[in-house]
């Protein structure tokens, strides 16, 4: 992540205070041979419409995606690069309000577990490439229940600005006074003067103090926590003036959800049962993904310019316990999906595992240490058979090369050209 010193963010402030008035008749243009294209009623029970938002004259309009464009691409991600592929003009800033900023739900988005996520899609602002940046929490699965997969963004409002929506209403209004306020103080005001609460009957996408004043690396709130952090989305929405878009009220899930609601809970309990989540994420957290991801050479790192990164920082070799406890301690075996391959249930052994995993500092890390000794030499649950010594040949053109030390193969998605 990128800092700016106070002169540097002075500076980013004078700019942002001075934006000029810029023609969007461009996009303007594209929007309308757009919603020419698309049909103007459902295509499915679920299918929620595209939101087109003015946000200079403040003015809305409605379609919605092709069945065709659905089946190939989905909602989402999917859905949005479509709508960027056929509204942008490359050779624009990505700050030029003539280049859109669109929210987009999944297609089973607020309708089964877990489906919960929504992606925020434009040109980036720091990266001058595509933006591209995913976040869960309420506000996706608020948009799709309210009837909306897609809302696109474009024109520059004449002062900070929030939007309110509730169902088919789309209410627009001056935000000047939350001017500066970071993702705590706006919320509790939001809440204050529209008398809701977040995540019990609105939902809310937020810029703060960074996003209003064009920081590259701001994000855009989803919620508390929950942040559109990649690509400088925060910029881009600040260059609009706007503030933040607010859905209000809870709804149902739509007629056409219904035959999912009969298998919701069965769906829940599968995916809460699995080894992933109930071990992994539970002990570990977001650590655990991070091994898959630098494997998969999407681990972007120094500004993207690699997208891989060291083994040391895998969720295995964070804390001895991630290793030790959960292949040999016996009392968390279940009649399926067992880390403990080995099956190993020694209630001496297990025992002194959780001892050691209550230790910290240097007494933790002697007593794990013991641990592999004595339990590889007096009960070895596991054994270890084979080290592997690769040999992989490349040309002299081959750049970006990558051991996969899981499959003991070349990673191809990082390997490049020289």
């Amino acid at each position: 992540m990128r800092c700016l010193s106070t002169a540097a963010l002075q500076t980013v402030r004078t700019k942002a205070s001075g934006l000029p008035a810029v023609n969007i008749d461009a996009v303007r243009e594209r929007v309308e041979r757009l919603i020419k294209r698309m049909p103007a009623t459902q295509q499915y029970p679920t299918q929620g419409c595209v939101l087109f938002v003015d946000l200079e004259k403040q003015t809305t309009a409605r379609a919605y995606l092709p069945a065709e464009v659905v089946s190939t691409f989905l909602s989402g991600r999917g859905g949005n690069m479509w709508l960027l592929y056929n509204l942008v003009d490359d050779a624009l800033d990505a700050l030029d309000p003539n280049v859109p900023l669109i929210f987009g739900t999944g297609v089973m988005t607020g309708m089964v577990p877990s489906a919960a996520r929504g992606n925020v899609t434009s040109r980036s602002p720091d990266s001058r490439a595509i933006m591209d940046s995913n976040c869960g929490d309420y506000f996706p699965s608020y948009m799709k229940l309210h009837g909306y997969d897609h809302i696109v963004l474009y024109g520059r409002a004449r002062h900070l600005t929030m939007m309110v929506i509730e169902d088919a209403k789309v209410e627009f209004s001056d935000a000047s006074k939350y001017a500066g306020m970071d993702n705590i103080d706006f919320t509790a005001a939001i809440e204050r003067d529209l008398a809701c609460t977040e995540s019990r009957n609105m939902a809310m996408a937020r810029i703060t103090n960074a996003g209003e004043n064009l920081v590259l690396c701001a994000g855009i709130m989803g919620g508390p926590k929950a942040i559109w952090a990649r690509g400088g989305t925060g910029a881009k929405m600040g260059s609009l003036r706007l503030k933040a878009m607010v859905i209000k009220g809870v709804r149902e899930a739509p007629e056409g959800a219904a035959p999912y609601k009969e298998y919701n809970r069965e769906i829940a309990k599968i995916t809460l049962r699995t080894s992933v989540v109930k071990n992994a994420l539970k002990k570990t957290g977001t650590p655990f993904l991070y091994r898959p991801s630098r494997v998969l050479g999407a681990m972007g790192t120094k500004n993207n310019q690699i997208t891989t990164w060291s083994d040391k920082l895998d969720a295995d070799y964070l804390d001895p316990y991630n290793f030790a406890n959960k292949l040999f301690d016996g009392t968390g075996i279940q009649e399926s999906n067992n880390n403990n391959l080995s099956y190993f249930n020694d209630p001496s052994w297990n025992k002194r595992l959780k001892e050691a995993a209550l230790l910290s500092g240097d007494a933790r890390a002697k007593e794990y240490a013991e641990i592999d000794r004595d339990l590889m030499k007096n009960a070895a649950p596991i054994a270890p058979y084979i080290n592997t010594n690769a040999k992989i040949l490349v040309g002299p053109d081959v750049g970006c090369y990558t051991y996969n030390p899981t499959g003991g193969t070349t990673n191809l998605v990082a390997v490049c050209k020289k």
